[in-house]
């Protein structure tokens, strides 16, 4: 079982218009709703994939009620805790006309210490040990920046893997917990370390200097580049097979359930990451946050290749 964690969960608002022009009325041509947030999407593509999850997180208002309303239709497992305040929505638009993609994010519901107390308690009450907890996500207003840092060291003194998916000072704090995994993408792993990432060296070095301090796996996800992984006995790059995007949004997600599931099931680190970029591929190719099908990953793993790029 793979728990997952969403500090700041959003119902997520997908619209799609045939051109996005300032100061006009623009009819919308379709949209869709979903459960969204980083952790909330792992949970739903591990479910899809075959897998079982719990995610935990915090909900609040009618958009939480509506967040936990679809993930108990779908069947995903939940034991979010209720705040005061309201879930954020967060709203995609794609511009037909020229398939780009905005994104609006809002920042979330201010949390109060007593509120974090009580998902702290739903948490650690959890009486199956998961095979991994997933952290992931921003923090809301009101979360102290080492949040992340403090669970995954309770976690990982319960023995449990942990895996960060994270950005700004909630990933740099989480990291000297020592996490199992993290998977930033090029841009946020560029901010973590602070060093230039043009090149699958240069990731490499950078990556290896996070292993050195505990971390297991370094997973940055390179968009239609694939992926390059680091371990402490091996560096490769994955590439993935040419795609016609529909929508980006969960494809790291989608990665991250992908490796965890095949991990779970006794793969290597090779064979997971390589299913993992399958997941993310494969959730490229649905509109919205639909994420990815089970069938499209099935089909698009064989042609997911891993190239060594380095051993230590």
């Amino acid at each position: 079982m793979i728990a997952t964690l969403t500090m700041n969960p959003s119902v997520d608002h997908y619209l799609r218009v045939h051109k996005l022009t300032k100061d006009d009325a623009i009819r919308i041509q379709g949209d869709q709703w979903f459960a969204g947030g980083k952790g909330v999407n792992v949970s739903r593509v591990v479910h899809e994939l075959g897998g079982r999850s719990c995610a935990f997180g915090l909900t609040g208002g009618m958009t939480g009620r509506m967040l936990t309303h679809w993930l108990d239709r779908a069947g995903i497992r939940q034991r979010f805790t209720e705040i005061t305040n309201e879930t954020r929505i967060n709203t995609t638009i794609t511009d037909l006309s020229d398939r780009t993609q905005t994104h609006l994010r809002a920042p979330g519901p201010k949390v109060t210490g007593a509120e974090l107390k009580r998902l702290c308690a739903q948490m650690h009450s959890l009486k199956e040990k998961p095979s991994f907890w997933v952290l992931a996500g921003s923090l809301p207003p009101g979360v102290p920046s080492d949040f992340y840092r403090r669970q995954i060291v309770r976690l990982k003194k319960a023995g449990v893997r942990c895996v960060l998916d994270s950005d700004d000072q909630a990933l740099v704090r989480g990291v000297q917990a020592a996490p199992f995994m993290i998977k930033p993408n090029e841009h946020e792993f560029k901010r973590l370390t602070g060093k230039a990432c043009g090149s699958d060296s240069q990731i490499v070095a950078a990556a290896r200097a996070l292993i050195k301090k505990g971390i297991t796996l370094v997973l940055v996800t390179l968009g239609a580049r694939g992926a390059v992984a680091v371990t402490a006995q091996e560096a490769f790059r994955v590439k993935a097979p040419p795609v016609k995007p529909l929508s980006r949004v969960g494809a790291g997600d989608s990665t991250i359930a992908g490796c965890l599931l095949a991990l779970e099931k006794g793969a290597t680190i090779q064979k997971a990451v390589c299913y993992g970029v399958a997941a993310g591929t494969a959730a490229v190719l649905t509109e919205g946050t639909t994420l990815c099908s089970r069938r499209e990953v099935e089909r698009l793993f064989p042609l997911v290749h891993a190239v060594s790029i380095g051993h230590s």
